[in-house]
């Protein structure tokens, strides 16, 4: 099918879709699944003076289609000024925003369409006196293609409905009204600033329309007031074409209004008092209440303001907004009360707001709001009920985004929504916000679960802030706020959170991964970006973790309770641990993951916990070991309970790689077997920490149990010869493996350049013949089939095999295949080459290095020698400060060091000088 021959399908089904319908002008586009509905009239409206909008796609045979464009402004300047006011209102209107106006296309597409939209400015219209030479999609993730001046117009690209601002000239983005405007103020007092045009596509989804031959319906012609009572019909179908239904237009249950998109109704819906009931107003068509004036101004006006909102609506249930354009309201756009019963009832969906006027709140109350635009000159929408989810936020003069007062418990749920601009009318913006809590609401503090993540401001020149969390001295702070994901663009304004003696903020609001500008905000960068006061501590930086309590102790001895009683418990938070002894015992304290006597304990939950209560027969004594990390302490005899004045046997047994570096609490000193004289309660500590020389051995032709027991091996069996005494901390147990069995060890030691000693002093055979077996060190095979020769009964002794390894990954690993049956391997020596090589004292107290440890500052001495250069090596061996030549007594700045092992190389005329140091 060539070009003229498709377009005449498209025309042809455009026209045959018109007569069907017989009262749509929007001409409306399919293939297949794919839709395009186009909106290019409102008969009897005038089209907005500034700009036309065209869009096309495959599905218009890739022909331009103009969309209706509308108008909204802000019409102070058109009122008269004997009720201008304190040079900030007149008839209610912001005078701030005088002459501003806001030209909207309304379209209905699918999903991964793609629409290329055109936009001109037309009647000569400039923006302070220039052609168009740049524009700037807003939100720019919502266009696949960003815009484009060609020939003095403006092109971009979208594949899903959404709603599009597109910024000309850097209305938006270069210029502020108050910090920078375009052109000087229109008066002389400073309190109308240049007027910005505003230009958006609003994109709906395809909404699903009343069948046009459907009994139920009554059609509401063009200029006529219909009826509110609609009987036993169930649609109220305005006609394209302007409509006026007055204040108070009544809507009733189980009934359905729908106006398209070439419609425009002037007037309020208002359910005052009857049932909400499964009501549903939508299509892609402008409610406006431009010819409506504010409470202020309305002779008609009593104190009930209900029906001066757009729609109003009580005891709801299943009542639905979705596709409108809600334009100049005369006070709140809408509030949508539910019947209070906890569930989802009320649902406004791709809804566009814009308003002019003081106290021009959007959406006050509604279950779910999502997909809407939301421009408003007062609060724009409440955090009560359920979601707001992918919301377009304009902030033109004051207030809040999100009104915080009187937030309920259940969850509310905030996510991928944008804020394209957030100006004050005042150059520091203190009276508004994005969230804003404004000293309102239930005093005190108040329990609350609100989730706002993926959230972005892209507004580079906002001057108001985000977060406004200020409880005042009568008003609520809230506890259970996440904000996780968020970026904000300007940091023109400092963020607020102030408490009050009675409402603090005191924990309960987490920022996780919270940016200004790409910096992430941390604890350190708080009061960067933020301002507070006394009242506010313990705000997180990131999702606390849960905790586990597992609690322990001799059910025949006494119990434990924790209070209060959950599964888990967020980090940070206390729980209470009480012991209860039975008769005849005594509580004697606390062990495991937390040594104490106090009872009840107030347990910190900064970990899972492994408590244990210990009881004694009353005139026993209390024996507490604190648990240890890289090794363990044997008890002789075993028992947390021991008899008063006995005497009870400490053995330290460190793991693999580490030694007992002292112990601590009622044990002093370093040996690794203590005795300890048990007159009182005790509690007993012991530290490891690692080595890296050491020697694996069994000790000849005897080894060493893991108990300690000593035995001789022969070719028939093994003796027990005693019990070791001395220090074993450096003995990794090798012996008694099963025949042919593999094994191997990780021995932690530090990273670096090793030279292990295999040493066979004795290898026993139960038969005669020869075997063989392969070592592996850092997996590498270092010794393959070991050729060993004995007879029956016989051994093979000394043999001795050194090796050069690196260890990168802190860990040592040897590794036994193929193990002969019943052979013993006596000794393994490992040596740290970076150790031996050059960490050596500095030779003859010529040169001296001092702290050690040391923190930021590390002191060269020397007595007589010119150093020619000093060097520092981490363990691993890399060079990480080197500079040439050394004054008497000069420093060098190690404060950027990590914290670790280092070696200092001193080059002198006699030769090399080396010194390990540890930087704390």
């Amino acid at each position: 099918m060539n070009k003229s021959t498709l377009a005449s399908f498209f025309l042809l089904l455009s026209v045959l879709f018109s007569e069907l319908n017989a009262i749509e002008s929007s001409p409306q586009y399919v293939n297949n699944v794919d839709t395009l509905v186009v909106y290019k009239d409102v008969p009897g409206l005038a089209p907005s003076d500034k700009y036309s909008i065209r869009v096309r796609s495959a599905l218009t045979n890739n022909e331009w289609i103009n969309v209706f464009a509308h108008k909204c402004y802000n019409r102070a300047n058109e009122l008269p000024q004997d009720q201008k006011t304190a040079n900030r209102l007149n008839y209610h209107y912001q005078y701030f925003t005088a002459d501003w106006s806001h030209t909207y296309g309304n379209i209905e597409m699918s999903k991964n369409n793609p629409v290329e939209v055109e936009i001109t400015l037309i009647n000569g219209f400039q923006i302070d006196g220039k052609a168009v030479y740049k524009a700037a999609a807003h939100p720019a993730h919502k266009v696949s293609k960003q815009p484009e001046v060609i020939d003095g117009k403006i092109y971009f690209t979208i594949d899903n409905p959404g709603q599009i601002t597109i910024d000309i000239n850097g209305q938006m983005d270069d210029h502020h009204a108050e910090i920078n405007p375009i052109a000087p103020p229109p008066v002389s007092d400073g309190s109308q600033s240049f007027p910005i045009h505003t230009i958006s596509l609003f994109a709906n989804p395809i909404l699903d329309k009343p069948v046009l031959d459907n009994p139920n319906i009554v059609f509401v012609e063009p200029g006529v007031k219909p009826s509110s009572n609609l009987g036993t019909n169930t649609i109220l179908y305005f006609k394209p074409g302007v409509h006026n239904i007055g204040r108070n237009f009544t809507i009733f249950a189980n009934k359905t209004y729908y106006i398209p998109g070439d419609a425009i109704v002037y007037g309020t819906f208002a359910n005052i008092s009857g049932s909400g009931a499964n009501i549903k107003i939508y299509g892609s068509g402008t409610i406006s209440g431009k010819f409506i004036p504010h409470t202020n101004y309305d002779p008609e006006y009593t104190g009930d303001d209900k029906s001066w909102k757009l729609i109003w609506s009580v005891n709801s249930t299943n009542f639905r907004v979705e596709g409108l354009s809600l334009m100049d309201c005369p006070k709140h756009t809408m509030n949508l009360w539910n019947t209070g019963n906890g569930n989802r009832e009320t649902f406004c969906t791709w809804l566009k707001i814009v308003t002019w006027r003081s106290n021009g709140d959007g959406i006050g109350t509604a279950d779910v709001v999502n997909d809407c635009f939301l421009r408003t000159g007062d609060d724009a929408s409440y955090l009560k009920g359920f979601e707001r989810k992918r919301l377009v936020f304009w902030r033109d003069v004051h207030a809040a985004a999100f009104h915080m007062a009187n937030m309920s418990s259940n969850l509310m749920e905030v996510e991928d929504c944008d804020v394209i601009y957030n100006r004050s009318r005042d150059v520091i913006g203190d009276n508004g916000a994005i969230f804003h809590q404004r000293g309102e609401g239930q005093p005190g503090v108040q329990k609350v679960n609100l989730v706002v993540k993926n959230f972005r401001s892209e507004d580079k020149l906002a001057n108001m802030p985000v977060f406004s969390l200020v409880s005042g001295t009568v008003g609520s702070s809230y506890s259970g706020i996440l904000f996780q994901n968020i970026n904000v663009e300007s940091t023109f304004i400092k963020q607020v959170i102030e408490g009050s003696a009675q409402a603090p903020w005191f924990g309960g609001v987490i920022f996780d991964n919270v940016t200004f500008k790409g910096v992430r905000l941390t604890e350190a960068n708080f009061k960067t970006y933020f301002n507070t006061n006394e009242y506010v501590k313990d705000i997180w930086f990131r999702i606390p973790q849960n905790f586990t309590i597992s609690t322990n102790s001799n059910a025949a001895q006494g119990s434990v309770t924790v209070s209060p009683v959950q599964t888990t418990y967020i980090e940070n938070s206390i729980a209470t641990l009480t012991a209860a002894p039975i008769a005849g015992y005594e509580f004697t304290g606390w062990s495991g993951d937390t040594i104490a006597i106090s009872n009840p304990l107030l347990l910190k939950m900064n970990s899972n916990k492994s408590i244990t209560a210990n009881f004694n027969a009353v005139g026993s004594k209390a024996l507490i070991i604190n648990p240890t990390t890289n090794g363990s302490i044997a008890v002789n005899p075993a028992g947390a309970s021991q008899t008063t004045n006995s005497t009870v046997t400490l053995t330290a047994k460190p793991a693999i790689g580490y030694k007992l570096d002292s112990w601590s609490g009622d044990v002093a000193g370093n040996n690794s077997v203590s005795n300890l004289n048990m007159d009182a309660d005790k509690t007993v500590s012991a530290t490891f920490v690692k080595t890296n020389n050491f020697a694996i051995n069994c000790g000849g032709d005897q080894y060493i149990a893991a108990d300690g027991t000593v035995y001789v091996q022969t070719p028939t069996g093994t003796t027990k010869t005693g019990t070791v005494t001395g220090t074993v901390d450096n003995i990794l147990y090798l012996c008694e493996k099963s025949a042919n069995a593999p094994f191997s060890y990780d021995v932690p030691v530090d990273n670096g350049d090793y030279t292990v000693t295999l040493k066979f002093a004795e290898i026993w055979f139960t038969t005669a013949g020869r075997r063989s077996f392969n070592v592996a060190i850092e997996g590498e095979i270092l010794i393959s089939g070991l050729d060993i020769f004995a007879a029956a009964g016989g051994a093979f002794k000394a043999y001795d095999r050194t090796f050069k390894v690196k260890v990168t990954d802190g860990v040592l690993n040897i590794a036994f295949t193929s193990v002969i049956n019943n052979a013993k391997v006596s000794a393994i020596k490992v040596t740290n080459d970076l150790e031996t090589s050059i960490g050596k004292v500095l030779q003859n107290n010529e040169i001296s290095v001092y702290p050690n440890p040391a923190n930021d500052k590390l002191f060269i001495n020397s007595t007589g020698l010119a150093i020619t250069k000093i060097e520092l090596v981490d363990y691993t061996g890399k060079l990480v400060y080197s500079k040439n030549s050394l004054n008497q007594n000069e420093s060098l700045d190690i404060s950027g060091l990590v914290n670790g092992i280092y070696f200092v190389k001193a080059y002198a005329t006699t030769g090399l000088y080396s010194s390990k140091i540890i930087k704390k």
